[in-house]
Parts: C-alpha cells; sequence; structure tokens
C-alpha cells in the first residue's frame, strides 16, 4: 500500500534520526516533515514499532495515510521540489 507518513517531533536529534530512518526504510521525503512510498503491511508495522524510540508521546506524533492507486492517480502538486521528480512521471502531475 502507497502511505504519506508525516511527523511532528519537538526534539531536534530525535527529528533528525527520524527523518534519516525514514530516508533508510525506503521512504521519499516530499517536504520537511513528510514522506511518501509504499510499504507492505508487516513493513508498516515494523516502521511504527521502531521510529517509537524518536518520539515522545506525550507531546510528538507520527501520522500515516493510506492512499490507494486511485487517490495516488489523483496525486497533484503545486510548486517545486527536486525529490518528487524520482516519483514516475505517468503518476503525478506537475502544475
Amino acid at each position: 500500500m502507497i502511505y504519506v507518513v508525516s511527523y511532528d517531533i519537538s526534539n531536534s536529534n530525535n527529528r533528525t534520526g527520524l527523518n534519516k530512518f525514514l530516508k533508510e526504510c525506503g521512504l521519499l521525503p516530499i517536504q520537511k516533515s513528510v514522506f511518501f512510498g509504499e510499504l507492505s503491511p508487516k513493513g508498516k508495522e515494523s516502521l511504527i514499532k521502531e521510529s517509537k524510540k524518536f518520539f515522545n508521546n506525550r507531546k510528538d506524533s507520527l501520522l500515516f495515510i493510506s492512499l490507494c492507486s486511485h487517490d495516488f492517480s489523483n496525486f497533484k502538486r503545486v510548486g517545486v521540489n527536486k525529490d518528487l521528480n524520482r516519483l514516475k512521471k505517468e503518476e503525478v502531475e506537475f502544475l
């Protein structure tokens, strides 16, 4: 399944660590705290479990939004983000 993963982390070291961890998991950064990628159900659960070491449950959050292929095909981006160039051009419309 395709996911958009977003985080709100208050501690700079933890934020940097989570950012690096998400990239290592193969997710693509599309905003400073928003990532995109495909995860299996097992991969998602593993990522959630491992990412908990980077945030405080009382202050921070990690959000997973699943996208079906129909929703993904309606993806629109306004502006420029060099990392989005790695997505398949036929799947993304740049405005």
